[in-house]
């Protein structure tokens, strides 16, 4: 480590920190860990080649080797897992968690990303969320009295029944549009227009956010209505 104008920097493994000349509390344990980086503080790399092109940059934490590989400067970005955020040349502001998580593009900023593109489950045991199993054409509801997935928790909910019966408990956290795009969100809104049947309906451009909102609407067009029983 070259370090001549900082202070309280920690260097563990072979060219670690290396060419370090100015910073403050940084961290790098693993060969060749943050090898390029000059000035900043903050840094936290752990594993093989983690942040070693880094030259300058503050608050950035890899774990894993080659975990933030690419980055020259940006500040922010977290990664954690084999080559994570292993892209990301200048973005800031990024979270990657596990092996092979990038970002969109290698300038991205403010993303969150977790696993790599051979991830197609999620699952959230304690709330009851999970996609196994899941078909298409389904959207996600909260039962707060039980549903398929636990009792009091998420639920997927088929989105043709629900146009045709509209959902009595739960909101949805999902849009639903019927082929006259139509637009509804929450219990019952757009009931009249969202029945599944177009030609029970000639509405068009309508959106509806809120219990019952736009509940009777069946010819208006281009209606907008924000909130429990607006434009019933």
């Amino acid at each position: 480590m070259a370090n001549s104008l900082g202070a309280r920097n920690t260097a563990i493994g072979t060219a670690a920190l290396l060419n370090a000349t100015d910073g403050t509390d940084n961290t790098a344990v693993g060969r060749n860990s943050s090898f390029a980086f000059t000035l900043g503080s903050f840094n936290t790399s752990v594993g093989n080649s983690s942040l070693d092109k880094l030259v300058e940059g503050s608050f950035n934490a890899a774990g894993g080797g080659v975990a933030l590989t690419a980055l020259t400067a940006g500040d922010g970005n977290t990664a954690f897992g084999y080559s994570a955020g292993s892209n990301i040349t200048s973005g800031s502001n990024n979270i990657c968690i596990g092996r092979s998580a990038t970002t969109s593009s290698a300038t991205s900023s403010n993303e969150l990303v977790i696993g790599n593109s051979a991830i197609s489950t999620m699952r959230i045991p304690g709330l009851g969320f999970s996609t196994v199993g899941v078909a298409t054409g389904k959207i996600l509801s909260w039962n707060a009295t039980g549903g398929p997935n636990s009792t009091g928790g998420f639920q997927w909910v088929d989105v043709a029944a629900n146009l045709a019966t509209p959902a009595t408990t739960g909101v949805m956290f999902g849009l639903t549009n019927n082929n006259t795009t139509n637009t509804a969100l929450g219990v019952n809104a757009g009931a009249a227009f969202a029945t599944g049947a177009d030609a029970a309906t000639t509405a068009e451009g309508n959106t509806a956010i809120g219990r019952t909102a736009l509940f009777t609407t069946t010819t208006g067009d281009n209606n907008t209505a924000i909130g429990h029983q607006t434009l019933f």
